[in-house]
This record gives structure tokens, sequence and C-alpha cells, in this order.
């Protein structure tokens, strides 16, 4: 059986200013799995990638914010951690629009579930001898 690589096109996503960007390029070099390939086109394949996601990070330009608080105008691109997630602002808000809210924010890291609780830890040390009470 001959593995094949058909399409040389890659897409890479990368978020931006209006919410997701995306960039699509094709490689140089195609490869057929099972025959050798030469270091030089290999290389040659990686260096476009590269551009292309070097061209993507400049359009990377994240604001953290914190906490999300009620009240404060976020402006696009900022970003706020609310109840253990991340989101970023798609569009200026006034202030009042929690980050669950989609038509102003893009959820860019979920928060994960919590884990086991762990083991008890060993006992620690006993502190130093208290001063001695009032006589009575």
């Amino acid at each position: 059986m001959i593995n094949r690589l058909t399409r040389s096109t890659f897409s890479l996503v990368g978020l931006g200013l209006a919410g997701v960007t995306f960039a699509q390029t094709e490689v140089p070099h195609v490869f057929v799995a099972g025959d050798p390939a030469l270091a030089e086109e290999v290389n040659e394949n990686f260096a476009t990638l590269t551009q292309v996601i070097q061209q993507l990070e400049g359009s990377l330009t994240l604001t953290w914010m914190g906490a999300w608080q009620d009240a404060v105008l976020y402006e696009v691109d900022d970003a706020v951690q609310y109840e253990g997630s991340v989101y970023v602002a798609i569009q200026a808000t006034s202030g009042v629009e929690d980050p669950t809210d989609a038509a102003f924010w893009s959820l860019l890291v979920s928060a994960g579930a919590d884990g086991a609780q762990g083991p008890a830890g060993a006992a620690g040390a006993a502190g130093p001898q208290g001063p001695a009470g009032a006589a009575g």
C-alpha cells in the first residue's frame, strides 16, 4: 500500500484583530511515503511555513487585562480571565457584557475540570515552646 500526500496546501489559523485570522500557503515540495526526501527540499518547505507563521504572529497582539471586571471598558484584543477560562474581546465593550457573550468575546482557553484530591501531606515538625502564661 502506498500512502501519498495529495495536497500541498496548508491552512494556518491565528487569533487576530477581528477574531480569527486564516492564512493559506502552498509548500514547494510534495513527498511520497517511502520515497527518500532531500533535506534541502524538506528545509525549503519548513522555511515557507515558518514565514507564514511569522506573518500571522505579527497580527497576534493581545493585551492581558487580568480578571474580567464589570464597568470596565474593554477594547478589541483585550484578553481576560473569567471563571477559569480566557476570553478575547472581538469588539469594544461597554463594560457590562461578560465574556460569555459571544457577540463581544471569543473563548481562547477553556477552563479544565478539577483534578482528583491529592493525598494528605506528611505531618510538619513541632513548633517552638510558647512563653509561660501569667501567674494566677
